[in-house]
């Protein structure tokens, strides 16, 4: 992989997404799966730095996912604690 294919790969936002600058501010379902397979395989680099690169990436995605399945239960669960106690 030569510098401008590993530039594209850690900062070119998807084609169609509007709503991030950065890659990092994408949701995971708006980036491809060949992007997703391509870094998943960077994290058998040998290069220290490409593996942190990686590895943080794909780190703030599952956050974000993690994040959100989780303010979307306390939502249900308020709902639900509400609608029993009318």
């Amino acid at each position: 992989m030569n510098n401008k294919e590993f530039e594209d790969l850690f900062y070119k936002v998807p084609e169609g997404v509007d709503y991030a600058d950065i890659l990092e501010d994408v949701d995971l379902e708006d980036v491809p799966e060949e992007t997703i397979q391509k870094l998943t395989s960077l994290l058998d680099s040998d290069d220290d730095y490409i593996r942190f690169q990686v590895s943080r990436l794909l780190t703030i995605w599952v956050i974000r996912c993690l994040d959100t399945d989780v303010q979307s239960r306390a939502i249900r669960v308020d709902d639900f604690a509400s609608s029993v106690w009318l």
